[in-house]
């Protein structure tokens, strides 16, 4: 049955996918639910095809967001399928089958967004299609991209998402060094942010095999890293926020950084900020990797400033801007339209 191929947790919902599960046809796949009661965890809920079962392999991924289950099935030679599930008075019904070539390898999904990916499309290419609910139903969106992809990189052998940001794994760049692809939300549209990599990766690591996310850190899988033994294998991880230590719970009086406006940005915007002076400030742009990309003022300030910033020569994706003034500091972010 290979029960456990898949799982996820949600609110007390444990789903586990059983994609070689003999049921309604010869491994026609299966995708139960369970929910823990009197100290034991109890099957609520099994879902199985409707129709054209035979070696369809429901289950080979499962992601759960509220009362909404999204599966993937994976028959012998297809693309796959992405099937999604509602909770209602009748139990789990399937709402939506979808067959893009974007759903034979992983699901993440967070609230009304997600991603679907299919690391083998295009010759090991891969490919990452977004999905979206409009309120309504659940449909197939923009296939994200990056000009760089070639065979074999295997673009989306994993997808992590937080909600706003997205990881997207590559094991196959660089002769198998691998790579991880950031990319952000902006409104239903998704930019590239930017490449992850080892520092010093060697052919086989496969850095992107695995990967997760949670706003502040991003972290790759490299299975395949000999530094410590032959293939025992290493996590990479980033940060995505400017190095500094965490801001202060209390502010000084007199202290105070605005939001910028208009948001989001497509050519200019102007950030606001207050301090009791004169005192010696400086406000900088960080990208979500920590990187300083420009000062935008420094200098002996008293009081109200305001400060215009033009964007037309930043890639479009979130940024951190950060007011800094005898240490202490207070950041917000932007975002950049594409």
């Amino acid at each position: 049955d290979r029960f456990g191929a898949s799982i996820d947790l949600d609110a007390g919902l444990l789903v586990v996918g059983a994609p070689r599960h003999n049921g309604v046809d010869f491994e026609s796949g299966a995708v139960y639910l369970y929910r823990r009661r009197d100290n034991f965890w109890n099957e609520v809920d099994k879902l199985e095809p409707l129709t054209d079962a035979a070696f369809l392999h429901l289950g080979e991924d499962v992601s759960l967001s509220k009362a909404t289950l999204f599966v993937r099935s994976q028959r012998s030679g297809s693309e796959g399928a992405l099937h999604v599930y509602k909770d209602g008075d009748a139990g789990w019904t399937e709402v939506f089958s979808h067959d893009p070539t974007c759903c034979r390898r992983s699901i993440a999904v967070v609230g009304d967004y997600g991603l679907a990916a299919d690391r083998n499309a295009g010759t090991g290419r891969g490919a990452v299609a977004s999905i979206r609910y409009d309120g309504v139903g659940w449909y197939v969106g923009e296939i994200l991209g990056i000009l760089s992809t070639e065979a074999g990189d295997f673009f989306g052998a994993s997808v992590a998402y937080d909600g706003e940001l997205a990881l997207i794994g590559a094991p196959g760049t660089d002769d198998g060094r691998g790579a991880a692809h950031l990319f952000g939300r902006i409104g239903s549209s998704w930019v590239w942010i930017d490449r992850l990599g080892a520092v010093s990766g060697s052919p086989e690591d496969s850095l992107g095999v695995a990967t997760a996310i949670d706003g502040l850190w991003a972290a790759a899988g490299a299975p395949g890293n000999d530094e410590a033994a032959e293939s025992s294998g290493a996590v990479h991880l980033f940060p995505l926020t400017p190095p500094v230590s965490a801001e202060p719970d209390v502010t000084p009086e007199g202290f105070h950084l605005d939001d910028n406006w208009p948001e989001p940005v497509r050519t200019k915007t102007s950030i606001t900020y207050t301090v009791l002076g004169p005192t010696h400030v400086d406000l900088e742009l960080y990208d979500l990797l920590g990187r300083r990309v420009a000062g935008l003022d420094s200098g002996m300030r008293s009081g109200r400033q305001s400060v215009v910033l033009d964007v037309e020569s930043l890639a479009p994706g979130v940024y951190v801007y950060r007011l800094l003034s005898d240490s202490v500091f207070r950041s917000a972010t932007l975002v950049v339209a594409p």
